[in-house]
């Protein structure tokens, strides 16, 4: 693929399919946008349709070194199922801490954080790591969470 010639994406595959069908591709797992070589701000996808059981569970690791705000976003897509998640944060990776205590989401629900939410404080902290655990409310109750962890300059 030269850069004149556009992506070939095989005769459209992921047409006419429900969303629960299409998967996102591995190389759009992270965004980023720059201006002069500095990144401005990245957003990465650390758990897509995600299936809770009755322990926590990690996401994949933001690296949130060089951005000042973060922001974690999270979506419960599962109707009736209640989870329970917790933010981490680290500068050591072997020294994980909780940036944010646990708490629910309701099935269907979404929720933002910063660190201008009550309870949200400690992600206007340095930290060189963010992760989210993530479980069931009951046991034998799985929910199912999209979530993305974004950074900004």
């Amino acid at each position: 693929m030269s850069e004149r010639q556009p992506y070939d994406r095989g005769q459209f595959p992921q047409r006419n399919k429900t969303e629960a069908e299409i998967r996102l591709d591995p190389k759009f797992d992270t965004e980023e946008a720059s201006k002069s070589g500095h990144s401005l701000w990245k957003r990465r996808r650390v758990l897509d349709k995600f299936t809770t059981s009755d322990d926590y569970q990690d996401s994949k690791i933001f690296d949130a070194r060089f951005y000042k705000e973060k922001i974690v976003s999270m979506k419960n897509t599962h109707a009736a199922n209640v989870a329970k998640y917790k933010v981490m944060g680290c500068i050591d990776p072997t020294i994980w801490h909780e940036l944010v205590a646990e708490a629910t989401l309701a099935g269907g629900a979404s929720i933002k954080l910063d660190s201008t939410v009550t309870g949200a404080e400690q992600l206007g902290k340095p930290v060189a790591f963010i992760k989210i655990q993530v479980a069931s409310n009951v046991a034998d109750t799985p929910a199912t969470i999209n979530a993305f962890i974004a950074g900004q300059k």
